[in-house]
């Protein structure tokens, strides 16, 4: 029994002396935990301090970028306001600019006035020794005028009264055919766009009446074509044509017409017996010059047919020949002409009719004014004749009274002008120096702008950083933990 128990005994030492070992090494596990825990701990309390540090700089960015953002705003809204002053000053100049015309014509009447008045009355002291002479004059004078004028008023009514009838028929288009007319009554009732239908060519040609049986031969019915601004409006009336079956017409599109090939022509010589561009003597107004080319490509004006056929055997180009009374020699040779009236004559002919007799109209409106003026004039001398010689004296009072109202003003408008140039120097200054403030501004806004960029792209790296370090320290603290557990874990068993 006692050998069994000290068997027991050395058994039991035994598993003590490995129990004390397992101890020893586990104590220098927890050892190396421990280090390992405090080592983690220091790890995160410098990534936590690194944290703050970076969300301090963030805060400090922040502010940095809020500060910029102030001085932009603050710069942006001085530039307004120096863009308001500036278009105000400029208002300012332009209605100062505008004083100082009218004010500059007012003197310029004023002194014209001066001028009128001391000219009168010199005039005025000759005149009241010439006035009984010409009393008996003034009264034949005003008879004549009033019989010239009577005469002039019964033609000036049988003018307007025929003008009327031909603008009352050209307003409709009477000459005109049908889809013509159809077409350009639409554009003026709106069912056409007037932006679109631009007009006729009949209406804008212009040609000396010598050459226009020449222009009627060679257009024809290409007087009546309607000028429109493209291939797509020329569609457009064609079709409204269609749907109202009003006839027919040609269209020129100003945007779309091809160019006409000048080497056909120009290398013929111009001269009288070759024949003459009659290009040269016709002229579109109202912007549409540039069709000359297209509707009198190769066309050659001549005196007669004989020298016509001389022109064409001649330069053996292909070219059009047309004679000054409208007989043509083609291209190709075929002959055309003969006496009467084409179609197309008749729309230039009441086209110059029109003229002439607005023309006239206008004379026998300028005559008659003056004559009526004249008569009028004529007859205050007559019934004044008695009374002048003692009125002289009376008007020249007036006049030196004008005189020395004429002067006032003139000195008036120069101290206005003086003024209104003086104000308009200080307000240019002021231009001046808000352009420049304006520029330094812009210099600053762009530099600021440079600036706010800049601290955008540090916010943004910041934030990354800051993002990765929150991250680590999210991964550090739970290892942390993690090893903290196992390490109590192990310290309870």
């Amino acid at each position: 029994k006692m050998d069994q128990a000290d068997e027991l005994i050395v058994l039991s030492q035994q598993k003590i002396d490995r129990f004390q070992l397992d101890i020893r090494d586990l104590e220098e596990d927890l050892a190396r935990e421990d280090a390992v825990l405090e080592t983690s701990r220091s790890q995160i309390n410098e990534l936590d301090e690194m944290v703050q540090v970076r969300k301090s700089d963030l805060i400090d960015l922040m502010t940095r970028q809020s500060s910029i953002k102030n001085e932009l705003a603050n710069a942006g809204k001085r530039i307004k306001e120096l863009q308001w002053r500036q278009k105000t000053g400029e208002t300012d100049r332009l209605a100062l600019a505008e004083r100082i015309c009218q004010t500059e014509e007012e003197l310029a009447g004023a002194r014209s006035g001066l001028m009128q008045a001391a000219e009168e009355i010199t005039v005025l002291d000759r005149q009241m020794e010439e006035d009984r002479s010409r009393v008996a004059g003034f009264r034949q004078e005003r008879n004549q005028a009033q019989a010239r004028r009577n005469a002039l008023e019964v033609e000036f009514s049988q003018v307007a009264s025929k003008l009327q009838v031909l603008n009352d028929l050209s307003n409709k288009f009477e000459w005109y055919q049908t889809g013509v007319k159809a077409v350009m009554q639409a554009r003026a009732e709106g069912r056409l766009e007037a932006k679109n239908i631009l007009g006729l060519v009949a209406e804008y040609i212009e040609v000396a009446p010598q050459y226009e049986k020449a222009v009627s031969a060679v257009l024809g019915e290409t007087l009546q074509s309607v000028i429109v601004a493209d291939h797509n409006a020329g569609v457009t009336a064609i079709e409204y044509l269609k749907t109202k079956a009003s006839g027919r017409s040609a269209f020129i599109p100003m945007a779309d017409i091809r160019k006409p090939d000048p080497a056909v022509i120009d290398q013929v010589p111009s001269s009288p017996e070759a024949g003459l561009p009659l290009a040269q003597k016709v002229s579109l107004k109202n912007g549409f010059h540039s069709l000359v080319g297209h509707l009198f490509h190769g066309v050659k004006v001549v005196e007669n047919l004989a020298q016509g056929l001389v022109a064409w055997r001649r330069n053996g180009q292909a070219q059009t020949i047309v004679t000054l009374e409208g007989d043509i020699i083609s291209a190709a040779g075929i002959l055309s002409g003969g006496r009467g009236e084409l179609p197309s004559d008749k729309l230039l002919a009441k086209k110059r009719e029109m003229q002439d007799l607005t023309v006239r109209e206008i004379d026998l409106e300028r005559d008659k004014k003056q004559l009526a003026n004249l008569a009028e004039e004529l007859e205050r001398l007559v019934q004044d004749g008695d009374q002048l010689l003692r009125e002289r004296e009376l008007t020249r009072r007036e006049l030196e009274q004008k005189k020395a109202e004429a002067e006032k003003q003139v000195l008036i408008k120069e101290k206005e002008i003086r003024f209104a140039r003086e104000r308009l120097e200080v307000i240019e200054l002021e231009g001046v120096r808000f352009n420049e403030e304006i520029a330094e501004l812009e210099i600053k806004v762009e530099r600021l702008e440079g600036k706010l960029a800049q601290s955008q792209e540090e916010h943004l790296l910041i934030n990354e950083e800051l993002n990765q370090l929150t991250g680590d320290l999210h991964e550090h603290r739970a290892e942390f933990d993690r090893v903290k557990d196992q390490l109590m874990q192990r310290r309870l068993r």
